[in-house]
């Protein structure tokens, strides 16, 4: 399988545009599969599992992270971390 700098180089390096055109197509799907990611299980769905997930996914899962809030250990008991999800006291987590 070809990288898409290998790709980018030879259509960069290129004097003859004729000859270039399947290397460019090739860079623009790599480059859509690498953003949008590829359904690769068949289950019509891009999911954040390894080489089906894009950018995007990634993106998307980062922000359900940064969602999660981190509190003290309300004992004061150290080595634990304690997790509140969003809604999570209105009986929704």
């Amino acid at each position: 399988m070809i990288s898409l700098r290998d790709l980018s180089l030879q259509i960069a390096q290129t004097t003859d545009l004729g000859a270039v055109n399947a290397a460019v197509r090739e860079a623009a799907t790599l480059t859509k599969r690498i953003l949008d990611g590829q359904d690769i299980n068949g289950n019509e769905s891009v999911d954040p599992i390894p080489n089906e997930g894009g950018v995007i996914t990634a993106y998307l899962h980062a922000q359900f992270m940064a969602d999660i809030i981190l509190a003290a250990n309300p004992g004061g008991q150290s080595g634990h971390v304690h997790v509140a999800l969003p809604g999570a006291a209105a009986g929704r987590g």
